[in-house]
């Protein structure tokens, strides 16, 4: 559990966050002084803030100006008034300011002004530090620099940064996940192509034989070719066609080659059920609600924030978890008598939530209204013998009105319960003030579980998921009867591959071909090496375009795939022509 105070803390204070484009916009068309409603944005804001919100368009603008006059102190100086106003609002970062200095900046590099372009880096850095989108920014202005050093070394460090962020962590498994299936199946159906390329004659030659023992010589053919083509007729023909056609070719496969098909038939059949499960938490990771409690956890001020927020709470609205969230969104904006609305109405349902007992204990402390504030503590004492904030709290409340006999027993109590988290208080906290708890933000996990389960995100294995499976099993048993039966009729032997080809030629395949050299050899492995190789490069530019990250739930690209692409052909085709080289010699 996250442990606050209203004071200072124990570890670096992760702020509630909340959206800004929605609420400046919103603050424009409301006097000053008035309430934004629940419904405008999903979450009440009271007047203080909504000064606040349009006090940073204002420096915005001012930032803007300045940086169009190419005037960086007066930059620097809109830039200091936002972080100071972000920490009046309990924030720390402002993501969608500081995308938009780093859109600026991009523009400026390619407009031919470097210098301002770094000086609107580092001030964007400032107000969302050490986050991929600049170092990405940063790329992009050292290559309109004409510093592709740089460019490369910034973006590495930006998706280094990426990989460091749990939500997009996941996605980028996922992303890969996705690319690595796709580059799996997509090698499997070419080796299957290459595979039928050259011993398809052999696969007619024994159908029609087939025919012809029932079939005239026209007819025989006719359906010949019909049995070999048929799935093609099929939705999705191309596919059923591929496992069709690796049925037939079993029986002219090698041992290698054998293993290798036994492998892409799990491969079809597994892939898309492990590619299915991935889908439901992608779909929850990039929905509202998620991006919401994953910018709350991170620290981000999204511009949709209040807005995923009331998404959440019409979702959940009996959920504790989601109250609390409210709860402590408010109480960390300084809105203590919303937050007080929502903690009565959460003990209401759910009298004994402790996060809500100490939180309304703290307000009414705020208010030096120390009785009513024990008894609080005193319930949550109750509800949680072994909450040494309870009587920590306790102990502060007794003192403020002089009752110091108390005041020592419970604060006594607190350090039985945990001597080092109270030393820890007493040394970082505010003696005048209470020990709070997000407790919303500890049950971020509870939370995803429930939206998961109202939204329709389950992640549980259907009948439809296993039908791509049980066809690859059909596939199988199809290949085994079709040996059986070829060879009850003395077809299925096997027919000599090797072709005589020109030496140049012969090179020419060993170049750019060798998996139709290791195929006619039977060398599965190598066949099918020879074909994931050069399409695993070609495919690696399409990579992040897989990778859909929130929360803004952009597709970010990385450049340098595609200069990984072309380097990595290049030096295959180098070294395939080196050892054809030596081969030939």
């Amino acid at each position: 559990m996250r442990r606050l105070s209203a004071g200072r803390r124990r570890t670096p204070r992760r702020p509630v966050r909340f959206g800004l484009l929605s609420l400046l916009l919103f603050a424009l068309a409301v006097p000053l002084a008035a309430q934004v409603p629940v419904a405008a944005t999903g979450i009440e804001i009271g007047p203080a803030v909504g000064q606040n919100l349009v006090r940073l368009q204002e420096l915005w603008a001012q930032w803007v100006t300045a940086f169009y006059q190419g005037r960086p102190d007066m930059a620097e100086a809109a830039t200091r008034e936002m972080e100071r106003i972000a920490g009046q609002l309990g924030m720390r970062q402002l993501p969608d300011l500081a995308q938009a200095m780093a859109a600026k900046a991009v523009d400026s590099a390619r407009s031919g002004d470097p210098e301002r372009a770094l000086w609107a880096l580092e001030m964007a850095d400032r107000l969302w530090p050490g986050q991929p989108e600049i170092a990405l920014a940063h790329s992009r202005v050292a290559a309109a620099s004409g510093a592709p050093l740089a460019a490369l070394r910034w973006e590495a460090t930006g998706w280094r940064r990426l990989a460091g962020e749990p939500p997009a962590r996941r996605m980028l498994w996922r992303a890969f996940v996705a690319w690595t299936s796709a580059l799996l199946l997509a090698a499997a159906g070419l080796y299957l192509l290459l595979q039928f390329a050259i011993k398809g004659p052999n696969v007619y030659r024994n159908l029609q034989a087939l025919c012809a023992r029932r079939l005239p010589g026209g007819a025989s053919h006719a359906v010949a070719f019909a049995a070999l083509v048929w799935p093609l007729a099929l939705p999705g023909g191309l596919v059923w066609w591929l496992l069709w056609i690796s049925a037939l070719l079993w029986v002219h496969s090698s041992l290698s080659e054998r293993w290798v098909q036994a492998a892409l038939w799990l491969l079809a059949g597994v892939m898309p059920v492990l590619v299915a499960q991935q889908i439901p938490h992608s779909a929850l990771e990039l929905s509202p609600p998620a991006r919401a409690m994953a910018a709350l956890q991170a620290g981000r001020l999204e511009g949709s924030l209040f807005t995923d927020l009331g998404v959440l709470r019409s979702s959940l609205p009996q959920s504790v978890g989601v109250q609390l969230l409210v709860g402590d969104l408010h109480r960390h904006l300084g809105q203590w008598e919303y937050a007080r609305s929502v903690y009565r109405q959460l003990l209401e349902a759910h009298p004994g939530t402790v996060d809500a007992l100490l939180s309304l204990g703290a307000f009414h402390a705020r208010q030096e209204e120390y009785a009513t504030a024990t008894q609080y503590y005193e319930r949550a004492a109750t509800v949680d013998p072994n909450s040494a904030a309870a009587y920590y709290n306790m102990s502060l409340a007794y003192s403020e009105v002089y009752q110091f006999d108390e005041s020592r027993q419970a604060l006594d109590k607190a350090r039985r319960l945990d001597s080092q988290q109270v030393a820890e208080w007493v040394r970082t906290g505010d003696r005048r003030r209470a020990v709070v708890f997000d407790g919303g933000l500890a049950r971020v996990r509870e939370i995803r579980s429930e939206l998961a389960a109202v939204r329709g995100y389950a992640t549980s294995l259907r009948l439809a998921d296993c039908l791509p499976l049980a066809a690859t099993l059909v596939c199988a048993l199809l290949a085994l009867l079709w040996e059986r039966l070829l060879r009850r009729f003395g077809g299925g032997r096997p027919v000599s591959l090797a072709t005589a080809r020109p030496a140049w030629l012969e090179w020419l395949i060993g170049l750019v071909l060798p998996a139709w050299r290791a195929a006619e050899e039977g060398a599965g492995g190598r066949a099918f090496a020879g074909v994931i190789g050069p399409l695993a490069l070609l495919m690696l530019p399409f990579a992040s375009r897989l990778a859909v990250f929130p929360p803004a739930a952009v597709t970010v690209r990385w450049q340098g795939l595609g200069w990984a692409s072309v380097f990595g052909i290049a030096l295959l085709v180098a070294v395939r022509a080196w050892r054809e080289r030596r081969r030939t010699r």
